[in-house]
């Protein structure tokens, strides 16, 4: 029998039927969506070096409401450079896996390591980072 029948005769829906995750349940660990932006200009010597980069990252959280909760996220960035009237700039997409810490109700702070690959410009550079970080809960 069809899932569309199935769900007719049952009264389920049929992603209840067919095992596919609702939205509802789906939003509810879906809750770290980070923007980050960086600007930094230095001159010296004549020569000034300029470097503007945005980026974002979307995080699912195996335990959210829980204290502690391991996550991974998929990040995704844009970066341009330029050095002495010379630019170049280039997207990088990776990920990262990570755990985070309720500190507060609205407080948090979290311990992560990314990798993300960049193209264009910036052609077979890989990034790895490490950091620990200060963020609010909405």
């Amino acid at each position: 029998m069809p899932i569309a029948q199935k769900a007719a005769v049952t009264g389920k829906r049929a992603s209840e039927l067919c095992g596919w995750p609702r939205i509802a349940s789906l939003d509810a660990r879906l809750s770290s969506v980070e923007p980050q932006v960086s600007f930094s200009s230095t001159s010296s010597g004549g020569s000034t070096e300029t470097f503007f980069w945005f980026a974002g990252q979307v995080g699912y959280l195996f335990t959210p409401t829980a204290k502690g909760s391991g996550y991974v996220a998929a990040n995704g960035a844009f970066q341009t450079a330029s050095l002495s009237g010379t630019s170049v700039s280039g997207p990088g997409f990776g990920g990262a896996v990570g755990y985070r810490v309720k500190v507060k109700p609205s407080l948090a702070i979290r311990l992560d390591g990314r990798y993300r690959r960049w193209f264009s410009d910036f052609k077979d550079m890989n990034e790895i980072g490490f950091s620990l970080g200060l963020g609010a809960i909405f």
